[in-house]
């Protein structure tokens, strides 16, 4: 999914009424031509809040990093 021209992304589509089961992971990639990118990393756990784990992208990587 893209942004639109505000950088606004609507994902509820995504997550409404559905209930995310264990073991799932949801990347959220931020990324401009050119620039290096940042990937925010969502593992979710079984009856716990999902640990935060960032990353970062490099131009013309597909998978990301540490910083």
């Amino acid at each position: 999914m893209t942004a639109n021209a505000k950088g606004n992304a609507h994902l509820l589509k995504f997550f409404n009424r559905r209930r995310l089961r264990p073991r799932i992971t949801i990347d959220v990639r931020v990324t401009y031509p050119n620039t290096i990118g940042k990937v925010v990393r969502f593992p979710i756990k079984r009856a716990a809040v999902p640990d935060l784990q960032r990353f970062c992208l490099a131009p013309g990587v597909t998978q990301p990093r540490r910083c």
